[in-house]
């Protein structure tokens, strides 16, 4: 009751995160991991119908942003089964900590080459492509360092109830903090990297990928004939 007592002192930012938290409060229970915490960053997103599956890009999609993610796997059968995954599996987040916050990683604009390297685990493996996607132009994008800025005001009035804290801890993602203000991606300047916190607002060049995964399987089985057969 207190809390809905000082929300007129607050900022509009911290009056929404608020509004999420007495409408989501049986998900902000006590958790010890960051992967605990990113399944909860995960159940955000699904709350927010942003964990849906991506668009596939044709020749009647209108131009967007032009973003890359690089792919990588031990073997070629287990690099189609991530593709696949990407395109038309669960979203998946992995399990450590994102500096950036909990989202898909991609490269932005004319920097496919540091997808590559990703792709490549530092040029030391052949085993890797980049997928190629456009994000929608309407997509709500927020620069982190003003990202950081909100942040920093938005949490200075909730960080006074204590009720809030497991709240607090999960908003220490940058991805769940900008998810819950209605941001669907952030962008790192500095690194040239797009998070992409909604994946239905990505579409993915399929036709490409599926070209990179038949080149790769045919290298492999030259390679396998080269070593026992020559």
């Amino acid at each position: 009751m207190f809390l809905f007592k000082k929300k007129n002192q607050m900022s509009l930012e911290s009056k929404k995160l608020l509004d999420f938290y007495n409408g989501n409060k049986n998900l902000f229970g006590d958790f010890e991991t960051i992967s605990e915490r990113k399944k909860i960053v995960k159940e955000i997103y699904d709350i927010l119908k942003y964990t849906g599956k991506p668009g596939v890009i044709s020749k009647s999609s209108k131009p967007g942003i032009s973003v890359y993610r690089g792919i990588s796997a031990n073997d070629a059968e287990t690099l189609k089964a991530f593709s696949s995954q990407f395109v038309d599996g669960e979203a998946f987040y992995g399990k450590n900590a994102s500096i950036y916050g909990t989202g898909i990683y991609t490269v932005v604009g004319d920097n496919k080459d540091v997808a590559y390297k990703y792709a490549t685990e530092g040029y030391t493996t052949d085993n890797g492509i980049v997928i190629e996607g456009e994000l929608d132009g309407d997509t709500r994008i927020i620069k982190i360092e003003d990202l950081y800025k909100i942040k920093e005001t938005a949490l200075e009035k909730l960080k006074t109830y204590p009720a809030l804290n497991n709240f607090l801890r999960v908003l220490e993602d940058d991805g769940a903090f900008a998810a819950i203000l209605g941001y669907q991606a952030i962008y790192v300047e500095d690194k040239k990297y797009m998070v992409i916190l909604d994946r239905t607002q990505l579409a993915v060049n399929v036709q490409d990928m599926i070209r990179q995964l038949a080149d790769l399987t045919v290298s492999e089985k030259r390679r396998w004939y080269s070593d026992n057969y020559m």
